[in-house]
């Protein structure tokens, strides 16, 4: 009797233990599903945030004017959007898919304000420094990439001229890219375009004044 008892004890006890099984395992997977919901819409807003920068600089390229707000206005649209990649690629990583989408769309926005930077130059006389940085997301030339970002970074500090810096992966599946490249004869990586000159790696401040002026 006390054997039989014992047997429907165990058999209850199991039973719910399936059932609370089941029951955490339907809320973990509906739990994960809405994070990943999430994240798509986060990163679809930042997607759609990028190509309205986008389309919001090139009008302003479409209607130029000589004024420093058009300027400042298209400069804090990048600075925004940069901002935005940088925490999806700390919360994705650098090669996720997802990440390098919105970074192509960064690269075009990027390019876009070049673009403007350079007529400021040609039509308002004004006095800006360009750099195309060219790197690669390798660990093998990690350490170079941090190097090169930390000269024109400090560079860019010790200029009361308005230093323009622009990032690009250069091994990034775009067209935009294989173009500026091209363009550019920029053959290896990491390594810098600076005023649309001959490409070079910026070993130290005094080397990127002798481009520079």
């Amino acid at each position: 009797m006390e054997k039989r008892v014992e047997a429907k004890h165990l058999g209850r006890t199991f039973f719910f233990s399936i059932i609370i099984a089941t029951i955490l395992f339907f809320s973990i997977f509906g739990i994960t599903n809405t994070f990943a919901y999430m994240n798509y819409r986060s990163i679809e807003a930042n997607n759609n945030a990028v190509l309205e920068d986008i389309i919001s600089i090139s009008s302003r390229l479409d209607e130029f004017e000589c004024e420093d707000n058009l300027l400042s206005e298209s400069s804090q649209d990048l600075d925004n959007s940069a901002f935005k990649i940088s925490i999806l690629e700390q919360r994705f990583g650098k090669h996720d898919y997802r990440v390098l989408k919105i970074k192509k769309l960064y690269s075009e926005l990027e390019y876009t304000h070049f673009r403007l930077v350079n007529k400021f130059k040609e039509e308002c006389g004004a006095n800006f420094i360009t750099i195309l940085f060219f790197y690669v997301n390798d660990e093998d030339f990690e350490d170079d990439n941090e190097r090169a970002s930390f000269v024109i970074g400090a560079f860019k500090e010790s200029h009361d001229v308005g230093v323009m810096i622009y990032s690009f992966d250069a091994e990034l599946d775009l067209p935009l890219i294989k173009e500026l490249r091209e363009e550019y004869n920029v053959t290896y990586a990491p390594v810098i375009v600076m005023n649309e000159g001959e490409p070079f790696y910026p070993r130290n401040i005094d080397y990127l004044r002798g481009y520079a002026f």
